[in-house]
């Protein structure tokens, strides 16, 4: 077994993926299982022989039972503090982040005080928001009154997302209560890392115009908040966020920097390659140790230091240790979706070129272009080279981008069809970009070198204005990618790769019946396809869409949709969620409060899709941006006082009076929503009730409600009281940051779930 290390990590990695997935209850189950199947493969002779079936076994058993018990723990320690006001001692430990008008840090907790009084410690991290900037600096002592929750979904959600980085908790600073900063005595060695980043991003924006100071600070140290959600889009379309995830590409880069920098200064060989792990160090932590980093890193620093004690390494060998300490160190470790992306794309680069180039010399090679290697004609000569090298290059493409497809397609609701071509065309000026914006904002902070800088830094904006022209156009293409949101894909998938890796571990030693998986799979998509088709074809999907302030509800069925609202910070979630679920054709987008924001987020998607009807307020204005677009749709009608639309058969969409004083009431299938605002004025007396209630923040007059369910569709919650002040339905759900809540409605019958 000479890829043992590669076995060992790629199950435990897969096994943490699956609990994640699917909890820690069905993780207990499942590894119950395995190690059975471990006794039983030790003890049935044939099964044993297959040499790694047992070992396989056991990783997984091992790795299911690692996260059942961690969940119970974290269940036992952080349950009682939910929805809790806690006094926090904790030291900032990460640079803060600025992003939807509001100041969050990372503190290191050093304890946690309840209202009882008791203390608990070993919290790990919390992630504390709040309106205004602190005035605190790296590693000083916070201790101040917090509200902290804990985001209680399952799956690939911000709660898992939050645990693979260490977060626990997140929670919101009383700014309105006395609080304590204490500055720090001494500083750790990571504390010039975070000064060395701080410095660099600072270099950026100092350099460049935000858009490409932004994507290049993305690119470069992996910081995407600040950035476009629109050109994150754009990269997601072509299938090229890669870009902006820092993992073994960027790593690359670096090391190259590294080696050439030691050659050129006639370093002696051994010393550069040590020097050269030291500054791949430096940069991992320059980029905040992110999970991606660290497995690539932890690759790259085997490599090197094979070489330096002239031993070859195995590469599949080496991914697998660095998986394997990963996720032995974080059993949450699957969930962060940088590393998972960055391990596939590697295995797909270890395993796919090498037998495209078999293919290509059995089929081509040796019949068709090798002879012409031997001819007279110098243009005979170098077409076989030049073919090779195309192979070559769509090879390494399609090996990445296949071997990603499963994340990419959970992970995103969507498949790129684009991303060959995208990331065939655009390799060369991604890889320009990140080396010449990391070598000028690194020159940027040393004073003998600002002028070097400048130069490489305006090469660096032409490259990204290039490589985002690029996506922006490439991205509008018909088809560009296609939605695969639906919840059949996810079975499809998890059956596939089951399938694939049993016939990996059951014929390792002899030819691979590749052709019967490929069969079985295709069987098992089209079953999926059809049972899809028929189970949703009655089915009226209301979606809340989790923007951040405000309130964006999408109807859809059969492809068509209408969209009630178009608040939030960006319309980027609007159109990534209407793609996700194929929409091809809008029937009705009705504003709400009429903002700048509402009409900025219409123009776009009245720009992206054919609209039937838009209906706008008698009176409020409509800038000439919007009135452009309004030219392009079928109809536009305008309410005074009161309006109500049918349409599908199913759904009414009524408004009387204002939004901000009254709402927007709707039904399907005659059950009640109610879409308002936290000004909402309405008396009972004069109105129905709501079977849902849609809200973007708690009314003062309210309490009258008492929906079966209600949504609260906002950023943040300033105060815990939607578990104990607001007891006016039996459900209560938050958009919050952890995904858009979703009703699919049939008769007056509901199925709820969440969405990323």
């Amino acid at each position: 077994m000479t890829r043992l290390f590669a076995w060992i990590g790629i199950s435990y990695l897969s096994a943490l993926t699956a609990c994640v997935a699917f909890g820690g209850v069905a993780a207990g189950i499942l590894g119950i299982l395995f190690l059975i199947g471990f006794g039983v493969s030790v003890v049935v002779r044939r099964l044993r022989q297959t040499g790694i079936l047992p070992v396989v076994f056991l990783v997984i058993g091992v790795a299911f039972g690692v996260f059942y018990g961690n969940e119970l723990h974290l269940e036992t320690k952080l349950s009682a503090l939910d929805g809790q006001t806690v006094l926090v001692t904790g030291k900032v430990c990460e640079l803060p982040a600025h992003q939807y008008q509001r100041f969050s840090y990372l503190l290191d907790v050093t304890q946690i005080q309840t209202q009882q009084g008791e203390i608990i410690e070993g919290v790990g991290k919390i992630r504390v928001s709040v309106q205004n900037a602190l005035d605190i600096d790296l590693y000083d002592t916070l201790e101040g009154m917090v509200g902290v929750s804990r985001p209680s979904d399952g799956g690939f959600s911000s709660r898992s997302s939050y645990l693979s980085k260490g977060i626990s908790l997140t929670g919101f600073l009383y700014e309105y209560e006395d609080y304590a900063i204490e500055p720090a005595d001494s500083y750790p060695l990571y504390y010039y890392a975070l000064r060395m980043r701080e410095g660099m991003l600072d270099s950026l924006r100092t350099m460049l115009p935000p858009e490409q100071a932004e994507v290049l600070a993305g690119a470069i140290l992996g910081q995407t908040e600040a950035l476009d959600e629109e050109v994150k889009e754009d990269f997601r379309t072509v299938g090229i966020s890669h870009i902006l995830a820092v993992s073994g590409m960027h790593l690359a880069m670096v090391s190259q920097i590294f080696l050439r920098l030691m050659h050129v200064c006639r370093v002696p060989k051994r010393m550069g390659i040590a020097l050269s792990m030291a500054g791949i160090l430096c940069f991992m932590a320059l980029t905040g140790f992110p999970a991606s980093v660290l497995r690539s890193g932890l690759m790259l620093l085997l490599y090197l230091g094979g070489k330096l004690i002239r031993r070859n390494v195995h590469p599949l060998n080496s991914l697998g240790f660095a998986v394997f300490c990963l996720c032995i160190a974080n059993p949450y470790a699957a969930a962060d979706l940088g590393l998972l992306l960055s391990f596939s794309a590697t295995l797909g680069l270890q395993m796919f070129p090498p037998a495209a180039r078999r293919f290509f010399v059995r089929r081509w090679g040796r019949p068709f272009l090798f002879p012409l290697l031997h001819s007279k004609r110098w243009f005979c000569r170098l077409l076989p080279r030049a073919i090779w090298s195309v192979w070559r290059s769509l090879s390494v493409t399609a090996g990445a981008a296949l071997f990603t497809l499963p994340i990419t397609v959970l992970a995103f609701g969507q498949v790129s069809l684009l991303a060959p071509v995208a990331n065939l065309l655009l390799a060369v000026p991604c890889a320009l970009l990140v080396q010449t914006g990391f070598i000028a904002g690194v020159l940027h902070l040393i004073p003998a070198f600002s002028l070097v800088s400048e130069p490489l830094a305006f090469a660096a904006g032409v490259l990204t204005k290039i490589v985002c022209w690029a996506a922006h156009h490439l991205a509008k293409i018909p088809f560009a990618s296609v939605p695969a949101s639906f919840g059949f894909v996810g079975i499809w998938l998890s059956a596939s790769l089951f399938l694939l890796g049993l016939v990996l571990v059951l014929f390792h030693r002899r030819k691979l019946p590749l052709s019967m998986v490929s069969a079985f799979s295709v069987i098992l998509l089209l079953l999926g396809v059809l049972s899809h088709q028929e189970f949703y074809q009655p089915v009226i999907r209301v979606a809340v869409l989790d923007i951040g302030e405000g309130a964006c509800v999408v109807l859809s069925q059969n492809h068509r949709a209408a969209v009630l609202g178009c608040d939030g910070y960006s319309s980027a979630p609007v159109l990534r969620y209407l793609k996700s679920q194929g929409i091809t054709q809008i029937d009705l987008v009705q504003f709400t409060d009429h903002s700048d924001e509402e009409m900025e987020h219409a123009v776009q998607i009245l720009k992206t899709y054919p609209t039937t009807q838009v209906l706008l307020r008698q009176g409020e204005y409509v800038d000439g941006t919007l009135r452009a677009s309004l030219a392009t749709v079928e109809q536009v009608d305008y309410y005074n006082k009161q309006s109500e639309i049918f349409f599908w058969g199913r759904v009414w969409v009524r408004i009387a009076g204002t939004y901000e004083k009254d709402g927007m009431w709707f039904s399907v299938d005659g059950l009640d929503f109610l879409l308002a605002p936290q000004t909402l004025e309405i008396v009972q007396e004069n109105s129905r009730k709501a079977d849902v209630a849609i809200l973007e923040g708690i009314p003062e007059n309210g309490s009258w409600l008492q929906p079966f369910f209600t949504v609260l569709s906002m950023e943040q919650i300033e105060e815990p009281v939607f578990k104990q002040d607001w007891p006016t339905s039996q459900s209560t759900y938050a958009t919050l940051g952890q995904g858009h809540l979703v009703f699919d409605c049939v008769g007056r019958e509901i199925t709820i779930r969440r969405e990323p």
